[in-house]
């Protein structure tokens, strides 16, 4: 990739090369790599997306030659050789779900164009969670002390080392791994990955932060206050694809699926479309065993952000392992997820229940201040208009910048993606004088 970080390896936007450093990425700025330098090959985009998600998910395992190759040229473009190839290891009870790891397969074909031996001796000793609702904060956190390095022979003391992956996103896991490499110690530590994320999509919980006006700031005043005028949420009108299968019964010569489409305009709410795909559903089974009983009902529930959907055999009233979604971004944005890879991997599995975090409906949301004296105060919903403006808020003592977050419950705090919001504020100088009673 043209103008990528040095260090981390990540698009650089707007900036200048002659200065081009680690304190110009923005990905790198108060963080601590333990690895030399990260390289990628591809940026993410729709199209390499669609390329690793049917190479994990849908046993396209050919692809790792072509990945292997991709990234052997990268060595040849860098100069890049060392001494071993490692590669970040599956949990044993994922890599028995999934068949293989992804990350090793391309390792070993790499290792046959470049004739660099592979090594298999980092392990996982914990199943972490899923990273892809996480923010950078809390990934680092998952993954801390999860590795062992085994290395009983010493083959990787002083030596150079490249750590294979197939995405580079929040660097946590090769990072982490990458420390424990030092102690071994290791000389030198290249990440290579097929993709990297062009930008950072993990906001952090506590809400969006605003720079104060300068000269509001600036002025004298011992009464300044902070307004709310109006809160405004701009949903966008898009069409999803959505795709549903229940598990193979025993007495069924094949298992039930269902591709849906469901339009969604910026007015509709949560559970309109959520009723809707739920009823398109059942519809779709009676016309296809219109002769019995036979039925299937998706059924969800929301309470405080998370969403929960199970499937019951009407027949029999038992619950049944279903999957739903299966690779639809657009599904994903609905649901208010990150379209990254562990969601999509989420989604393909036959599970009794789909659990979704961090799900909020357009319809309703609430605004609550992080700012001044307020402590996390209530402060209004959206498209609500303030006249005066009222909720007023004082200015902090320290400090130029103050926070919103948002939430469903007025306790749960929510991000919420793949959407426009207009925050208007008004800054009040003079706050006695300038009050209409």
């Amino acid at each position: 990739m043209k103008d990528a970080c040095l260090k981390c390896g990540k698009p650089l936007v707007n900036h200048n090369l002659e200065y081009e450093n680690i304190k110009d990425c923005p990905s790198c700025k108060r963080r601590t790599f333990y690895f030399d330098r990260a390289i990628s090959c591809i940026e993410y985009n729709k199209t390499s997306k669609k390329m690793i998600l049917d190479f994990k998910y849908r046993n396209k395992t050919y692809f790792c030659k072509y990945v292997a190759q991709i990234m052997s040229e990268k060595m040849k473009l860098e100069n890049l050789t060392a001494d071993y190839l490692l590669c970040v290891p599956l949990h044993k009870k994922r890599l028995r779900k999934r068949g293989f790891n992804q990350a090793q397969k391309i390792a070993e074909d790499l290792s046959e164009i470049t004739g660099i031996p592979t090594l298999n001796c980092i392990f996982r000793k914990r199943n972490t969670r899923r990273l892809y609702n996480l923010n950078k904060k809390e990934r680092e956190q998952e993954v801390k002390n999860s590795f062992v390095i085994k290395d009983n022979d010493n083959l990787l003391k002083n030596k150079n080392v490249i750590l294979i992956d197939d995405i580079f996103t929040t660097a946590a896991t090769t990072n982490e791994i990458s420390k424990e490499l030092r102690l071994v110690p290791v000389n030198k530590i290249t990440v290579l990955t097929l993709l990297t994320r062009g930008y950072d999509m993990y906001l952090p919980y506590e809400g969006y932060a605003f720079r104060y006006p300068q000269r509001w700031l600036d002025d004298p005043s011992q009464n300044k206050m902070i307004g709310i005028r109006k809160l405004t949420i701009l949903p966008t009108r898009h069409i999803i694809n959505y795709y549903f299968e229940v598990e193979k019964a025993d007495d069924e010569t094949v298992s039930y699926a269902y591709d849906g489409r469901v339009e969604i305009l910026p007015e509709n709410q949560l559970f309109e479309i959520l009723n809707k795909i739920s009823d398109d559903i059942y519809n779709d089974v009676k016309k296809k065993y219109p002769n019995n009983n036979h039925g299937y009902m998706l059924m969800f529930d929301y309470k405080g952000g998370k969403l929960t959907f199970s499937t019951m055999d009407i027949q029999n009233g038992t619950l049944k392992k279903f999957k739903l979604g299966s690779f639809s971004e657009e599904f994903l944005h609905f649901l208010n997820q990150p379209d990254d890879d562990e969601s999509y991997e989420e989604q393909s599995e036959l599970k009794l229940e789909h659990v979704y975090e961090n799900v909020w409906d357009r319809g309703y949301i609430e605004f609550h201040a992080t700012f001044s004296d307020s402590k996390r105060q209530f402060i209004g919903v959206n498209n609500e208009f303030y006249y005066k403006p009222s909720l007023l808020f004082k200015a902090p003592k320290d400090g130029s910048v103050f926070n919103i977050r948002f939430t469903t419950d007025g306790k749960t705090p929510i991000l919420p993606r793949y959407c426009r919001f207009i925050i208007q504020l008004c800054f009040v100088i003079n706050y006695k004088n300038a009050i209409v009673k």
